[in-house]
């Protein structure tokens, strides 16, 4: 049954309900699923619920609509043709890449008869340029890769698009997860960093602070961006320009000079960060929310866990992950030349660690 509290989107759960069935061969290959209606009633959800679900599943391929009759399963698991996927990501993120991005696209392309190979750019353009140009040499059926650089040197820039048309010119799709480039021809899925640093601005400034830092690693692109965001959103909201704590530097005694210099809310980019502020300021008997407020971004296992818990940016993860993977099976099956962009956005999550500036 579906969870109708739970955090996650109905037609998501519903979703993976219908692939179970399908997995498990409940719903047999050439089998009419049940009609909308059908499901609307049995599943106590909307009809549009049903149909992005569907959609879902339509795009992963394991259904397919005849017109004027249906929808029917459509897998044959022992009949398709395997797809070599190759997956290039920062493994070094530890805290958030394993659990899930590798988790959601080995799901989803598993599911669709696809063999993955993981590489570990080690957030390094070199290597990522390096790693695209192997499989422009040795081929694949699609390419899922991000990048984690801000600021990459020109010669890097021109070797990374060299790569990227190699790859164009014979024919292996792409997508980029979570990072975007600015050509026409590339298909991402991402989340709006500078409106979720936004939001953070905008939280704290509900809550009367004034003055405020940022914790952020400039070479980093989604810290950049988040920065931005959260500079912009100050400016609007008429805060003082926020501290900029270089998490690469002495960060420690950084946020301690700023704490002294009167800085009631602190932002870190991702929710490590926070975590890392939070226990900083808890070991020096700086009270958190009373005496100081903290927001991180990501809604990450971390945050839940932190004493108090983290007010965050939320970043769907899962359902970014599986739209990357699902929007690259259809580039493959469908040889489609016009890229798929999609941008996601966060929600704030005001837990305990964000009061009230005090007076």
């Amino acid at each position: 049954m579906l969870d109708h509290a739970g955090k996650e989107p109905l037609y998501i759960q519903l979703a993976n309900e219908l692939r179970t069935q399908i997995d498990t061969k409940v719903i047999k290959p050439g089998e009419k699923l049940k009609s909308e209606s059908e499901m609307v009633a049995e599943y106590q959800v909307g009809r549009l619920t049903v149909r992005n679900a569907l959609d879902l599943l339509l795009h992963e391929g394991l259904i397919e609509k005849v017109q004027g009759r249906g929808t029917f399963c459509r897998r044959t698991a022992a009949s398709e043709t395997y797809l070599d996927i190759e997956v290039l990501l920062d493994m070094g993120n530890t805290y958030f890449i394993p659990t899930y991005y590798v988790r959601g696209l080995s799901e989803v392309f598993a599911a669709n008869n696809c063999n993955l190979l993981i590489n570990d750019t080690c957030a390094d353009t070199g290597v990522l340029c390096s790693q695209l140009e192997r499989i422009a040499e040795k081929g694949a059926d699609g390419v899922v890769f991000q990048l984690t650089q801000a600021n990459v040197p020109a010669h890097l820039m021109s070797r990374l698009n060299d790569a990227l048309d190699r790859l164009k010119t014979q024919q292996i799709p792409l997508i980029m997860l979570d990072s975007k480039l600015e050509r026409e021809d590339i298909s991402y899925v991402c989340l709006d960093e500078q409106a979720g640093g936004g939001r953070a601005a905008e939280h704290f400034a509900a809550f009367q602070h004034k003055k405020t830092a940022v914790l952020y690693n400039p070479a980093f692109w989604d810290s950049r961006e988040r920065y931005l965001g959260f500079c912009k959103a100050a400016e609007m909201f008429r805060l003082d320009p926020p501290v900029a704590i270089d998490l690469s530097s002495n960060w420690m005694n950084a946020v301690l000079c700023a704490y002294a210099g009167g800085v009631t809310g602190f932002f870190g980019y991702n929710d490590e960060a926070a975590a890392k502020c939070l226990r900083l300021l808890n070991s020096n008997q700086i009270s958190v929310p009373e005496q100081v407020s903290v927001i991180g971004f990501d809604d990450s296992y971390l945050a839940a866990a932190a004493e108090p818990p983290l007010a965050v940016l939320s970043h769907p993860k899962d359902l970014m992950t599986r739209n990357a993977a699902q929007n690259l099976l259809y580039l493959i099956r469908n040889g489609s030349a016009k890229p798929v962009r999609e941008t996601f956005h966060s929600d704030l999550i005001h837990r305990e660690s964000c009061s009230f500036a005090p007076k």
